[in-house]
Order: structure tokens, then C-alpha cells, then sequence
């Protein structure tokens, strides 16, 4: 698998307070996990991380755009989804309001940073990863983790307290291999907003 350039992050982007926002970038062929805290602002951690580690580019898991019709694009007239959300069946970007508008304020603070809205769930689902029981059971991490270590080629030195975000975390990370490798797949129309896998 193609090695990763430098300062690239993915993001896991989780509610405000909850804790479960998980940042992961890459040392050389290692896994670097960030986590936010419980009830501590994760946007603050979040603009922190990406202040320091000043990333060129940044996956994450949550839409960087509303649906066309609210801008005024021509041929646009859906309210609740837009293009690549039908494609790929992913959640409207106005059921998930908060999360939402947190992730495009995110990448409006950082234009020196490309942007990448990335489905680790659509990636998921691509590489079967139900078979080893992808977010079917925390028993099922340690399966679901040797699996993508195994189509990745990239580690994960520690493996204590792994969760589901850092999973999807680290899906974001596969999504960027399949990006720089020319591999992913993108959904939607780039007026409107993408989503990539």
C-alpha cells in the first residue's frame, strides 16, 4: 500500500463534550491516536491538534456542505440530502445540524488546509469488514483492527482502548492512501460537495 505523506490527519469527529472525537496521523508506518476528553470541547481540542501539527491535508468524517438548494445552485432542490448522501447512503447533513455546522466551521478557520469529507462507513462496507463484525460488538475491535492493519500495511503500536472512533479514525487514514494512490472513489457533484472512499 502507498505510504502516506507527511501532515496528513484523519478525523473521527464526535458531539462537543462526549470525548469521542479521535484524531489519527501517521509516523512513518505507525498509527498515532488522539483522543479528545470527556467534557472538555473538542472543537478547542481539535483546532489545537491541527494549530500544531499544521496538517496540508485533513480527512473527516462529517459534511462539509449543505445541499445545493440552499445556496441557490441551479438544479439543486433537495432540502435534506444532497447528491452524494443518496449515493452512498450516508445521513443528511441537516439531521446531523450540529455536527455539521462544527466541521465546516472547522475547515473555514483552516483554508491552508485541503479538506477531504471522507465515509469511513462506505469504505467499510467496501473492504466487508462486517464479516470480522465491524461496530457489531467492541468484542469484534481486535478482529477489525488485524484486518486493516493486514490491507493497509500500517500498525497500531498500542492497542489499549481501542474504540469504534478510533476504527473509523483510522478508516480516514485508508480513505487518504486510496486518495494519494489515485484508488478512491468520489460521490456526488463538486458544486454541491463530495464524499470520498
Amino acid at each position: 500500500m502507498i505510504h502516506l505523506p507527511p501532515h496528513i490527519m484523519g478525523i473521527d469527529l464526535g458531539s462537543q463534550l462526549s470525548g469521542n472525537t479521535v484524531v489519527a496521523s501517521v509516523e512513518g508506518e505507525e498509527v498515532i491516536f488522539h483522543r479528545s476528553r470527556k467534557n472538555k470541547s473538542s472543537d478547542d481540542f481539535l483546532m489545537n491538534l491541527i494549530r500544531n501539527f499544521q496538517p496540508q491535508h485533513i480527512f473527516i468524517d462529517a459534511p462539509l456542505s449543505l445541499p445545493g438548494v440552499y445556496s441557490g445552485k441551479p438544479g439543486f432542490n433537495d432540502y435534506f440530502y444532497r447528491k452524494c448522501d443518496r449515493m452512498v447512503r450516508a445521513m443528511s447533513p441537516m439531521f446531523l445540524g450540529g455536527l455539521t455546522a462544527r466541521a465546516i466551521k472547522l475547515k473555514d478557520m483552516f483554508p491552508e488546509a485541503q479538506f477531504h469529507e471522507s465515509y469511513p462507513g462506505g469504505l467499510a462496507r467496501h473492504l466487508k469488514l462486517d464479516e470480522p463484525g465491524y461496530k457489531k460488538s467492541t468484542s469484534n475491535i481486535s478482529s477489525v483492527t488485524e484486518a486493516l492493519e493486514a490491507n493497509s500495511g500500517l500498525k497500531i503500536p498500542d492497542k489499549s482502548n481501542l474504540s469504534w472512533h478510533h476504527i473509523d479514525a483510522f478508516l480516514t487514514l485508508m480513505i487518504a492512501q486510496r486518495y494519494f494512490s489515485g484508488k478512491h472513489q468520489a460521490f456526488g457533484d463538486t458544486r454541491e460537495g463530495q464524499i470520498i472512499f
